[in-house]
């Protein structure tokens, strides 16, 4: 199933933080119509070409992540710097400004539109009291979201990634209890979750585990369509 309006979404929010991909589109018209695009250009072009698809279309399916436009920034700055080069060649020294001038209005643009995308000092702060409380758990713990969670702070605990099992279920080749049965073979001791999140309920184990509480997180929900930083901490009750 696709979900257009989630496309439509992200191309709003994309749009002001990399302006350079609007822009590869009318400098490639004029470098080709002044006959001063280069093989090279051209290649990368192509490569870009094909990321818009690539990325797009797995973001617009039911289930896709933000993520998947990971493919897209590398080459449109990339191509946007080497489609002005190629413009400006004939005059070496405008050549040369124009190439300040694309690199300086990148980071005018990163500057103006990643305030929410860089962290303060109190996330920084409250990320690592963080992981020092996930450090401090006692017994295993399952962290189904982000898995490194777990285990770079000291618990190599067998980990199932929920994402995986969530993909597998909306291809109708698995099932949610499936992942029940994991937690039930394994049995860890706790899990972290994100708010409003029902994966216990969903997989057939809430009996098994109560909330114990909400551990310190960095305030990155700031970021439109991240999911925010498991912190809401269970305990097994039930150990059967």
């Amino acid at each position: 199933t696709l979900e257009w309006q989630r496309g439509l979404d992200a191309a709003i929010w994309f749009g002001p933080r990399i302006p350079w991909l609007l822009a590869t589109l009318p400098l490639a018209v004029i470098a080709r119509a002044r006959s001063v695009l280069s093989d090279r250009t051209a290649t990368w072009l192509a490569l870009l070409c094909g990321a818009i698809p690539a990325a797009a279309l797995p973001f617009v399916k039911e289930g896709g992540w933000i993520n998947n436009f990971i493919p897209l920034f590398a080459p449109a700055g990339t191509v946007a710097l080497m489609l002005v080069v190629d413009l400006a060649r004939p005059r070496r020294a405008l050549a040369l400004s124009a190439v300040h001038g694309v690199c300086a209005a990148a980071l005018a643009s990163l500057w103006m539109n990643g305030e929410g995308l860089r962290p303060t000092r109190q996330d920084v702060a409250r990320g690592q009291a963080l992981s020092s409380s996930v450090r401090e758990l006692r017994g295993s713990v399952l962290c189904p979201l982000s898995p490194m969670l777990a285990l770079r702070n000291g618990h190599a605990d067998e980990q199932a990634p929920w994402l995986a099992y969530y993909d597998a279920t909306r291809a109708g080749i698995g099932t949610p209890s499936q992942y029940g049965e994991w937690i039930e073979r394994t049995k860890p001791d706790w899990i972290l979750l994100i708010d409003g999140d029902t994966l216990l309920e969903q997989v057939g184990v809430s009996t098994h585990y109560e909330f114990d509480r909400d551990l310190d997180t960095p305030e990155l929900g700031r970021i439109p369509l991240l999911y925010a930083v498991p912190h809401r901490l269970y305990r097994r009750v039930s150990n059967p």
